[in-house]
């Protein structure tokens, strides 16, 4: 067989190239998914994209989408879709949007049906009626046929090529079993004759169903939409849902195809996209050019695809989900405002709501539950109720950020689960400064002052005025967050009187019970997955990835374990200059080690996160102690990091010396050198970390709260940044700042 050939017939498909060439392509074709987003093009999954190019889909001629498909092979074989994959998947509709082949483009003139005759029967019904019939078998005599045909595919005669090609598109899905087959054929040019014809039957079934699926209002019938059914046990189903469904389709058609072969294919195909989403997001330069790409906005149906994806519990995809890429996504404008108001909001909701209890990462609790109290989602309470309830996140801010998420969404029927923290003496602030006064705020101070709020009572009855002005704001405004700072007691004696007060109430004013229905799903244990790296472009970068994850498979045996229940120990005996060696020894290790606190619960803790949290709570004599220790070492690694500007020696210094004054400096240091990179998000993490937990967070004022406001409010989080400023404002008595 000669290696080219030339068509004589006008508007045949004319394969010419060598087969060479073939071989090349299909190399091309074996990375073009992982290679093609940085490339500028598009992907198997940019579906969005695609939309452009796919046949129209309106309501008014719903029929002459798949006729059109079926008459174009019919009437003109040579003039078909371009870019159909080589390895076209059995039942799936291929992108057409994949990547370039050697096939004619289309003409636009063979896209008309040929048969414009008014229909007998509406054309609702009668689309709704053939979707649901049994596609015929081939006969014997038809299957010899078929396969007949197909062996002329690659004749020498390009009229006998062109009457094979005809007659196969005519046969439709008759043919598609052999057309399988033909992909695997000896010839070259048969393979790619298949491969065209397979797509182009495939792409017209498909459409035929849609344009059926649209058709059938009532939903009576099953066109084998991929994830349709899933998609309406999420989400309740009706004219809403249908519509949201559509829209998503066509959006990202290509990754709901991809998600309804299988959980890994889903997991695969969202983590594909998730890349491309936030590449496009960021702006991408255009390879081989200088001119750069505008940041693109993820269309609604392509964020809600996405985060249906996230929120089905059969695909499991939270290790791709639970970084807040998706969570970047979701903050949108216009996915915000679709689920505040318009015709999509109750689906979208629910798909919000249940992505809320995926299982989920300790760091993705916050802004979970800052979501549910921002959209008042009421799934974000079961989130909240789970925490408060977990006995392994013991660290305050979890417990603070769950106690304003129940108060928010719960309101008094819940006050009873806040009572317990009444008793919890945990310090989230020490020495805050308001009005002059050295303010200790306790966890047990912030649950008075929400008790107080949801009982209806005065703040001021309870010495507390400066609560009763942020709960005023409180009431004003859903999304208002209270300065914690305002919540405390500037002594001792008046904290008891206010607990004291508060006891004397209950006993004449019991609290609600919680409803009996809650109770059960309150008890359900939190699934927490282990952190993953955050970013994608970080996610590339080794060192960081490294520096972040830093959890190793290890587990820490026995002497390990023995140091921090030792040192554990000794800081509740106010022996610290015993404890601090050892807590400065586990954060030495070169790395991090997990352990299991409760047996048979499938929990997992890190020694290092632990031993920081024991020092993080030492009193000043302590802290003396291991800023004594440690100090000197940990200026001379900054110093260190500094002449070399490297960031991992950096990331070191801050992991391994927080809570001295270097490593302050240097986490510092290091969130300035991610927010150049352009990762504001998690430059906003440690300088969250640093004013929240350091001692020394004064000496970076006002820089350090302004720096963090800007990096929240480029990550869509301005409600945060403003509460950021309005505390910066209030802790300096000489302050301007116009917020």
């Amino acid at each position: 067989m000669a290696t080219g050939r030339l068509s004589g017939v006008s508007g045949c498909r004319a394969p010419v190239a060598p087969c060479y060439w073939h071989g090349w392509r299909l190399v091309l074709w074996a990375v073009i998914v992982g290679c093609w987003l940085l490339l500028g093009g598009q992907s198997v999954v940019a579906a969005d994209v695609a939309k452009a190019n796919a046949p129209a889909q309106t309501t008014d001629t719903p029929a002459q989408t798949a006729d059109a498909v079926a008459q174009t092979a019919e009437n003109s074989p040579g003039q078909s879709s371009a870019g159909k994959s080589e390895a076209a998947a059995p039942g799936k509709p291929t992108d057409s949007t994949g990547g370039q082949t050697d096939k004619p483009p289309e003409n636009p003139a063979t896209q008309q049906p040929m048969n414009n005759q008014p229909a007998a029967e509406p054309v609702h019904d009668r689309l709704t009626a053939e979707a649901v019939l049994p596609l015929a078998l081939p006969t014997e005599d038809e299957r010899a046929e078929i396969a007949k045909l197909i062996q002329q595919l690659g004749h020498d005669s390009p009229d006998v090529r062109c009457e094979a090609e005809k007659r196969l598109s005519q046969f439709g899905l008759k043919a598609k079993d052999e057309l399988l087959k033909g992909l695997t054929h000896p010839d070259v040019h048969v393979r790619r004759y298949c491969r065209w014809i397979l797509s182009d039957v495939l792409e017209a079934d498909f459409q035929r169903r849609l344009a059926a699926f649209r058709a059938d209002a009532e939903d009576k019938h099953d066109h084998q939409i991929p994830c349709w059914d899933r998609f309406k046990r999420l989400t309740g189903g009706g004219p809403a849902v249908k519509a949201l469904f559509l829209e998503m389709l066509q959006a990202e058609g290509a990754l709901l195809e991809s998600a309804s072969a299988g959980p890994a294919a889903a997991a695969e195909g969202f983590r594909l996209r998730m890349q491309q989403v936030m590449q496009r997001m960021q702006g991408v330069a255009v390879l081989g050019s200088s001119r750069p790409v505008p940041p693109q906005t993820p269309s609604l149906g392509t964020a809600a695809t996405l985060l249906f994806l996230a929120a089905e519990p059969e695909f499991d995809v939270p290790e791709h989900s639970n970084h807040p890429n998706l969570f970047n996504v979701i903050q949108q404008q216009t996915v915000l405002v679709a689920l505040r108001e318009g015709p999509y909001k109750e689906p979208l909701r629910k798909l919000l709501g249940k992505w809320m209890v995926r299982p989920t990462t300790v760091n993705l609790l916050y802004l979970k539950l800052n979501l549910a109290v921002q959209l008042d989602i009421k799934e974000g309470l079961l989130l909240a109720l789970r925490v408060f309830k977990d006995k392994q996140l013991n660290q305050p801010h979890y417990r603070i950020h769950a106690l304003n998420a129940i108060g928010r969404l719960g309101g008094k029927q819940y006050a009873g689960v806040l009572q317990p923290l009444l008793q919890d003496q945990s310090d989230l602030f020490r020495g805050a400064i308001v009005r002059n006064k050295n303010v200790t705020v306790q966890v047990r101070d912030v649950a008075l002052a929400w008790l107080i709020y949801l009982t209806d009572q005065d703040h001021e009855a309870y010495g507390m005025p400066d609560a009763k002005r942020e709960f005023e704001n409180v009431k004003r405004n859903q999304h208002f967050m209270p300065n914690y700072p305002m919540l405390g007691f500037a002594d001792q004696a008046q904290r008891d009187a206010a607990l004291e007060k508060w006891a004397q109430y209950v006993k004449s004013h019991p609290l609600p019970e919680v409803p009996e229905d809650i109770h059960a799903e309150m008890d359900k244990p939190l699934q927490i997955r282990p952190e993953q790296p955050m970013g994608i472009n970080m996610a590339r970068r080794h060192a960081d990835v490294q520096m972040f994850q830093g959890i190793s498979a290890d587990f820490a045996d026995r002497d390990d374990m023995r140091k921090l229940r030792r040192a554990r120990e000794l800081c509740e005996k106010g022996m610290f200059a015993d404890a601090v060696p050892l807590l400065a020894q586990i954060l030495a290790a070169p790395k991090d080690l997990v352990f299991q606190p409760t047996p048979g619960v499938g929990l997992l803790r890190c020694l290092k996160p632990e031993a920081e949290t024991l020092i993080g709570q030492l009193p000043p004599a302590g802290r003396g102690l291991y800023e004594l220790l440690c100090g000197d070492e940990a200026r001379l690694k900054l110093q260190s990091a500094i002449n070399s500007g490297d960031a991992r020696l950096l990331a070191e210094v801050h992991t391994q010396f927080f809570h001295t004054r270097a490593g302050a400096e240097a986490t510092y240091l290091l969130a300035l050198k991610y927010i150049a990179r352009g990762e504001p998000l998690i430059g906003a993490m440690l300088l969250s970390k640093l004013r929240q937990r350091s001692w020394h967070a004064e000496r970076f004022e006002p820089a350090l709260s302004v720096t963090l406001a800007q990096c929240l409010a480029q990550v869509g989080m301005s409600h945060e940044a403003e509460q950021v400023l309005r505390g910066l404002a209030e802790r300096s008595s000489e302050a301007r700042l116009l917020v």
